[in-house]
């Protein structure tokens, strides 16, 4: 079993000590057992990079925690005091020129907001090896977002991203 938090943020002001222990805590369920594998999917906002400096520091970056890389270079592996692992995956977070968020997981690439429509992002993560997921939240879906979601939804894209959250 593993399992993933699919929609992550990480901000430099969070301490990551307690931002990981939090996520071990909060991907307890039932029915999983000791060594059960976590995944995180980080959606890392324009301006924000934490991936990189995890990455970079290596074990130094999370007290505790040993912060280990992983043959994918978008994947780190963290472990905590008590031998809880995480595995965390690089992304990106990304609003297109019509206002709708991309979330481009597994990439280590930067995209500037608001420069590309959402069918050359989701064609963009692709070529990237990224996997586009257009995450789904109160209000983004309706107005102008709603009828760029449906252009979307009926373009040659559709099929090659996933809706999410």
């Amino acid at each position: 079993m593993v399992l993933v938090d699919g929609h992550v943020h990480f901000y430099p002001c969070y301490s990551e000590a307690a931002f990981l222990r939090a996520a071990v805590r909060n991907m307890c369920c039932p029915g999983a057992e000791p060594g059960t594998d976590r995944m995180l999917l980080l959606s890392e906002s324009s301006g924000h990079d934490c991936f990189s400096a995890w990455r970079a520091a290596g074990s130094a970056a999370s007290g505790a925690w040993k912060v280990e890389p992983t043959p994918e270079t978008v994947t780190l592996s963290f472990t905590g005091p008590g031998a809880e692992r995480l595995h965390v995956v690089a992304g990106r977070q990304v609003v297109t020129g019509e206002g709708l968020e991309v979330l481009m997981l597994g990439t280590v690439s930067v995209y500037d907001d608001r420069r590309f429509p959402a069918a050359d992002l989701i064609r963009m993560a692709a070529d990237d090896g990224a996997l586009p997921v257009i995450p789904w939240g109160a209000g983004k879906w309706l107005g102008g977002r709603g009828r760029a979601l449906d252009c979307v939804l009926r373009s040659a894209v559709a099929g090659t991203f996933a809706l999410g959250d």
